[in-house]
């Protein structure tokens, strides 16, 4: 989520106005870090304890979509070099 040093020094050298960098780059990772705790606060208030740390894992088996879905995500994992 948080690219670093490949994207943060790139993005601050080609900035018109470069002492303006600093908080915009700290209200944008704001925004974002909360936007991720919102997500989560929210998944877990909809859901609560009885979810798994991966998804994969609350499916029951047997059934059609969770093995869609792991097909899924294990088709954009491996192809995900490709792209890149």
């Amino acid at each position: 989520m948080f690219e670093g040093i490949g994207l943060i020094l790139p993005t601050f050298d080609a900035s018109k106005k470069p002492e303006d960098f600093p908080w915009i780059y700290t209200i944008t990772m704001t925004a974002t870090l909360s936007l991720v705790c919102c997500i989560g606060l929210f998944g877990y208030m909809a859901f609560g304890q009885g979810v798994q740390n991966l998804v994969l894992l609350d499916f029951q088996p047997g059934v059609w979509l969770g093995y869609e879905t792991t097909l899924i995500i294990c088709r954009s994992i491996t192809s995900l070099n490709l792209i890149c």
